[in-house]
């Protein structure tokens, strides 16, 4: 579990709180979705949920373990965090060397890191770019590159900051799809402002100017037009199209069933 307790953030020189007084529960193996505008926190939130800054005030618990100095690489061991722009985070020029660098640090055999990066390359249509220079290939393809060298370390938590950003429709559901795929055993925390995934969601966080306006089921935020106008959110219109032509509930019941394919499916056909 992962749990923040009052957490409030302002850069050094700063006068106002980019995070103001959050506080949030995540549970093991949850997909929980962070949505705000631009401005709202929700990418400074999710940094400081990866342990790439420090909160300047609150207290910071995973696995019932309270985070300090002394043990702040707790954080890096067990939550994976694929950042926005992740051509700013590329360590490498090659593709597949990307891929392998954090795995090359481990203890894996050679042949084991050959087969954990082609089958992960394989599921996220990305083999063909293996050998590529990384600065060669599209802003989605570098999206993709930065979620699978992610993914083949297998930690337990995956924090995704608009992950979907620069993808078309066929790339971001094959992303998509592999994240249904290996959801069993992960946390996965979704920063975005694109509400078209938020139904897979088993809790929505909404944000605005640096706090927490509401948190809850997807039927609980995404039927409630006040709050999402006022967080300066629109549901897309291939997801309002698909509500108002089947109901939420009945979207639910799909998803629950672990149908997620068809609802990726039915989403396209309206994008298309």
């Amino acid at each position: 579990m992962l749990n923040l307790e009052n957490i409030s953030f302002k850069y050094n020189k700063g006068k106002s709180l980019i995070l103001d007084d959050i506080s949030l529960k995540i549970e093991d193996r949850s997909f929980t979705v962070i949505v705000g505008s631009n401005g709202s926190g929700k990418t400074t939130l999710s940094r400081i949920i990866a342990g790439s800054i420090k909160p300047t005030s609150g207290r910071y618990l995973l696995d019932n373990e309270l985070i300090t100095s002394d043990n702040y690489h707790l954080i890096n061991s067990k939550i994976g965090y694929v950042f926005q722009n992740p051509e700013e985070t590329f360590l490498t020029s090659n593709v597949e060397e990307e891929i392998a660098i954090g795995l090359e640090f481990g203890s894996k055999e050679k042949v084991d890191i050959y087969n954990i990066i082609n089958k992960t390359s394989s599921e996220l249509g990305i083999s063909n770019l293996l050998s590529r220079n990384v600065n060669d290939i599209s802003g989605g393809q570098m999206q993709k590159v930065a979620f699978a060298s992610q993914m083949v370390l297998d930690k337990e938590v995956m924090v995704l900051d608009e992950p979907f950003s620069m993808l078309d429709v066929k790339s971001k559901h094959e992303y998509w799809n592999f994240i249904m795929k290996n959801k069993v055993d992960k946390t996965y925390i979704l920063i975005t402002h694109d509400l078209t995934f938020s139904l897979f969601a088993s809790n929505i966080i909404v944000m605005k100017e640096g706090k927490i306006l509401k948190q809850g089921k997807p039927s609980d935020i995404l039927l409630d037009r006040e709050l999402l106008l006022s967080a300066n959110l629109l549901i897309p219109q291939s997801l309002q199209m698909l509500i108002d032509k089947k109901g939420i509930s009945k979207i639910k019941n799909l998803l629950n069933k672990g149908d997620e394919s068809k609802y990726l499916e039915e989403i396209e056909n309206y994008e298309s």
